[in-house]
């Protein structure tokens, strides 16, 4: 026995939606083949209940899904996410560090899975200190991730990574490449001063048309002094969205960050569009050192802005269990449905 259905997209003003699902007889003989449906997101049934098939024979089935009114589709997010709880991860030269992250579970349902910690640098080495990770639905965990700095590492910001794999209870997996999360390795080995100390951090942005958001950009300052931010700047260079600056911190403390926080503002395009930005800063040290933005470097970073079409063509895992059973044989099929 088997099924097949393909990804469907619900409406939610339509509220309903019907789908053709494939029931096969792989068999050598005719079976009497109970059928069943089941979801945590959607209100779903079969038109049918049971079918007899012939062997090699094919039938296709109505699924009627409905949108569960009492169900926050908005407020589920099936890929586990990781974050450290201090960032940016700062190592001295010939020193050992453990760094401890929070996997949040923002799901209705249960998640176990297992987390690697890995690097590709030369003088820095990180490894996680357990693996096994299980998280109760709308929970979070604390791992601990070890990075140890070789004595000769010079003073250079080293990547780390972090990966989850696992499944949740429903079945829904997530691969490597779904929660992986790249977090900086400061290795410190500054005696006095310079620009080359101030570390600009931008991020990609991505956001729908129509719509706002407010960001923040990291400033790190990784030498021995206090940094005074004399003028911060930050441009668009398309049309089709905007950047405001709202706040940025007048003094970074030595081995410290501060957080530069802007408006992005994205307008009506037609299909999804990816521009960037341009964003600076200028300031001084206690001793007198001035760092002009051109001494620092500018730092450009993507913006895209998607159109409404683009994103209904996104499938997210909600989905709807189907069940067929044939005496003691009994298979399921998970049919992913896209809310809209």
């Amino acid at each position: 026995m088997s099924f097949e259905a393909a990804r469907q997209a619900i409406c939610r003003e339509k509220g309903r939606s019907t789908i053709e699902v494939d029931v096969s007889n792989n068999s050598g003989n005719t079976l009497d083949i109970n059928l069943g449906s089941k979801s945590d997101f959607f209100l779903a049934s079969l038109q049918t209940s049971r079918v007899r098939l012939n062997p090699n024979e094919t039938r296709t089935v109505q699924l009627d899904v409905r949108i569960d009114p009492f169900f926050d589709y908005d407020s589920v997010s099936f890929n586990p996410s990781v974050a450290p709880i201090a960032s940016p991860t700062r190592v001295d030269a010939g020193n050992v560090q453990r760094v401890q992250f929070m996997v949040f579970n923002n799901s209705s349902l249960p998640f176990d899975g297992t987390v690697n910690a890995f690097d590709n640098e030369l003088n820095v080495n990180v490894e996680e200190v357990y693996s096994n990770i299980s998280l109760p639905a709308n929970d979070s965990q604390g791992v601990l991730i070890e990075v140890t700095v070789l004595p000769n590492a010079f003073n250079s910001i080293a990547i780390g990574k972090i990966r989850l794999n696992g499944k949740f209870s429903n079945g829904v997996s997530c691969t490597g490449t779904d929660s992986e999360k790249e977090f900086s390795i400061f290795v410190n080995r500054t005696v006095e001063p310079q620009c080359s100390d101030i570390q600009l951090f931008p991020k990609d942005l991505r956001l729908r048309e129509n719509s706002s958001s407010t960001e923040n950009f990291t400033i790190l300052n990784d030498s021995p002094e206090e940094f005074a931010v004399d003028s911060v700047s930050i441009q668009s260079n398309d049309s089709f969205f905007s950047l405001d600056e709202l706040d940025f911190p007048d003094f970074i403390d030595a081995q410290d960050s501060g957080v530069f926080q802007f408006e992005v503002d994205a307008f009506s395009v037609n299909n999804t569009k990816q521009g960037s930005g341009t964003w600076g800063i200028a300031g001084e040290f206690e001793n007198g050192l001035y760092c002009s933005e051109s001494d620092l470097g500018a730092k450009d970073f993507d913006v895209t802005v998607e159109d409404r079409q683009s994103q209904q063509q996104v499938f997210s895992p909600f989905s709807v269990q189907l069940t067929a059973s044939a005496g003691d044989a009994m298979v399921t099929q998970s049919v992913p449905i896209q809310v809209v």
